[in-house]
């Protein structure tokens, strides 16, 4: 075996093992996003919504969500509609993009759900709030009103 011949055949086979490293790291970076625990210190909305509302550290969050329970408290019982939330999931991730990077819809609703402040009907895609929900709004107007809260969806 000549060194041309050697060498060819080891560039082929670099060449073959970066092919099926490629083809195999796709699918372990979407197991790994699922399954990776964040770090408490970051802020992510998935994880930082669900805690008590009375934890001074996420007061802040919690303003973030002020005019989205506002909103749904305007509803009343029969709630909003998920395409009128949508929206304001979007202005939300537009005026807040360091809380909403990495998270969809669904992950915002299921967080709300979670901490008990908002109920999804998936049969009638609404979302009304919960009386957990009624009790944090109330405090968090007693303290006060965010100044740069997005306005409502028309």
């Amino acid at each position: 075996m000549s060194y041309i011949s050697f060498a060819v055949f080891l560039l082929l086979l670099a060449g073959y093992t970066l092919y099926i490293v490629r083809l195999l790291w796709i699918p372990f970076v979407q197991v790994w996003r699922r399954f990776r625990k964040p770090l408490r210190g970051g802020v992510s909305l998935t994880y930082a919504v669900p805690n008590d509302s009375e934890d001074c550290d996420d007061e802040l969050l919690w303003e973030t969500q002020l005019p989205a329970l506002v909103y749904l408290r305007s509803a009343g019982s029969s709630g909003v509609s998920k395409a009128r939330m949508a929206k304001l999931y979007c202005e939300f991730a537009r005026v807040y993009p360091e809380l909403y990077d990495g998270s969809t819809f669904l992950d915002w609703i299921d967080a709300l759900e979670n901490a008990a402040v908002a109920a999804y009907c998936r049969l009638g895609d609404r979302i009304a709030i919960t009386e957990k929900g009624r009790s944090i709004l109330a405090g968090l107007e007693r303290k006060h009103v965010l100044q740069n809260a997005p306005p409502f969806p028309r």
